[in-house]
């Protein structure tokens, strides 16, 4: 017998590892040999002890979250910040769009196209539009602890109710349908073939006996189905699926008939976000500050410190050095410091570097990656008609309170507000967000519309949610933005992908400083466009700059890109 060893594969070692030592050992021993990417736990923000910022100053470009928010921290650690940002105005995009024009915040503005000026009525404070950012979940630590330390009062936000609708011309006779009746009819369904395959003996070479009456009580309860209808495990329709309706004390009440299988598969439903709840991102609960994310913003000016903004004057030229680095500026003026935050968009940067003072991979690195385009559309109703109980009929209004309606149509979904519920006048609803996929360029296509013929497409969308759109949605308040239209900015996110040699490349490129010029924001994250990714790079950058903890040397590289589809949800 021969003392050779047998050789093993990668999946046959890993089979005798989960053999051994269950899920947890192949989850660890996966990290352990490179084949998993395991981003280090956020364990709060930079070191702020001591003064080693004394006599240093840094230029940061770009006053949206990221550079704000590393600004802030070099000014705590006794930096000397100069904070420039192409626009008029604070924010990037985060931006609460509302009538005030004190801040800067009343007009859109977008390459080729007219000014929009807010027209809303009522208090800016409740009557506004978010038209960048609109969320933040509670697993988004870093975000949150920041808005703590710095006094920013928080909300829930609502990402799902199951009386929000969904709408296709694909079937339900193009009606739109309340998500309670898609979700539970197709489980119900689902339940219903599963069970007659356990009964049929199908799977009786993966379940033992008693398996199958696990299995078959699993069903009953997660279908909402019975042993004891006729058949048995049909499934007839439930209670969970709502009422026409409502019981009452000698009434039982009218369910609707279940949705028809047949129509639930023609809808294609789950290809157009219906679960996106689902998934982790956008779980229960989510957050946003009382008074917009511009809440943010403000907080982060008045920390900072508005002498040390300048806005409205656009980078031109960064000059990199040995020593220090030097920016030069729309209008002629020129500013030298010790260390450069850049947060300017990537595809704009890779204009505006001397490119023969900056090493030749990092120049590809930041041309490696382009934004992706995105649209909002946002409306101000005259009154909260989809929070309406009661119809004239006495049958069941759309009684939606939060959340988002999705649909096979260019506007792809509409936000409903999670404040203020029964409040009386007028509301602002997000009456369209979308982003381009595989094969379909519907924020391309969309963005590239007249601002009335956005408008126009926008209340085509609102009538198939709701037939009465029109009469409490009035065109001349509208407003819409293609971010990739918007000066110094051009679209939504980084579109990483996640297994490209290339943009893995970049990426871990890009997490280093050329000499004294870094990159921020949620462009080099693995959260791009997301707030939390633009703080943790600041913090990222902090630590670059002041050559404290791990970041400064991080223990292993990246294996990955961001998967930016995913993250966003546009995949």
């Amino acid at each position: 017998m021969s003392d050779e060893p047998i050789p093993t594969t990668r999946r046959k070692f890993l089979e005798m590892v989960g053999i051994a030592g269950g899920a947890a050992a192949v989850y660890e021993t996966m990290v352990a040999m490179g084949l998993l990417t395991v981003p280090e736990a956020y364990a709060g923000p930079p070191d702020l002890s001591g003064n080693p910022g004394q006599g240093k100053r840094v230029i940061v470009l770009g006053a949206g979250i990221a550079g704000l928010t590393a600004a802030w921290r070099l000014k705590q650690l006794g930096y000397a910040v100069a904070v420039f940002e192409a626009l008029d105005r604070y924010g990037g995009r985060n931006f609460t769009v509302n009538t005030n024009p004190r801040e800067r915040r009343n007009v859109i503005y977008q390459e080729g196209l007219p000014a929009q000026a807010c027209k809303f009525t009522g208090d800016p404070d409740k009557q506004y539009f978010e038209a960048g950012c609109g969320r933040i979940p509670y697993h988004h630590v870093a975000l949150l602890e920041l808005c703590q330390q710095l006094g920013v009062a928080l909300e829930p936000y609502v990402m799902e109710t199951r009386a929000n609708r969904f709408q296709t011309d694909a079937a339900f006779e193009k009606q739109a349908v309340a998500n309670r009746r898609v979700a539970n009819d197709t489980r119900g369904y689902i339940a219903e073939l599963l069970a007659k395959a356990v009964n049929t003996k199908c799977l009786d070479d993966r379940l033992s006996p008693a398996d199958r009456e696990k299995l078959l009580s699993l069903l009953s309860t997660f279908g909402d189905i019975s042993a004891n209808s006729n058949p048995p495990y049909k499934y007839n329709g439930s209670t969970r699926s709502g009422y026409i309706r409502d019981p009452g004390v000698v009434d039982p009440g009218v369910q609707p008939p279940p949705l028809k299988l047949d129509a639930l598969l023609n809808s294609e439903f789950w290809k157009h976000r219906f679960y996106q709840p689902e998934d982790y991102l956008w779980q229960a609960t989510l957050f946003h500050p009382v008074g917009g994310m511009r809440r943010i913003v403000d907080a982060l000016v008045r920390e900072v410190g508005e002498p040390n903004i300048r806005r409205g004057i656009p980078a031109v030229r960064i000059t990199n050095g040995n020593d220090g680095i030097t920016v030069g500026f729309a209008d002629g003026s020129s500013i030298k410091g010790d260390y450069c935050v850049s947060t300017i968009p990537l595809p704009h940067l890779s204009k505006v570097l001397a490119k023969e003072t900056f090493e030749a991979d990092f120049l590809k690195a930041v041309g490696a990656v382009e934004f992706a385009p995105t649209c909002k559309i946002g409306w101000q109703a005259s009154s909260r008609f989809w929070e309406v109980l009661k119809n004239a009929d006495g049958s069941n209004g759309p009684q939606i309170f939060g959340g988002i309606s999705w649909i096979d149509h260019p506007i792809t979904q509409m936000w409903y507000p999670s404040a203020d519920y029964f409040a009386k006048g007028p509301a602002v609803l997000t009456g369209a967000y979308n982003y381009d996929a595989p094969g379909k360029p519907v924020a391309t296509d969309f963005g590239k519309l007249p601002l009335d013929r956005r408008l126009e497409v926008g209340l085509q969308g609102g009538e198939r949610l709701h037939a009465e759109f029109r009469s409490f949605v009035p065109a001349a308040t509208g407003l819409s933005i293609a971010w990739q239209s918007v000066p110094y900015i051009g679209g939504g996110w980084a579109e990483w992908k996640r297994d490209d040699p290339q943009h893995i490349a970049a990426y871990k490129r890009l997490l280093r400083a050329d000499r004294r010029f870094v990159v921020s924001g949620d462009q080099v994250s693995y959260l791009p466009g997301w707030m939390e990714g633009a703080v943790l790079s600041a913090y990222h950058v902090v630590g670059l700059i002041t050559g404290r903890g791990k970041l400064a040397a991080p223990a292993a590289e990246p294996t990955t890109a961001p998967d930016s589809a995913a993250v966003t949800g546009a995949g």
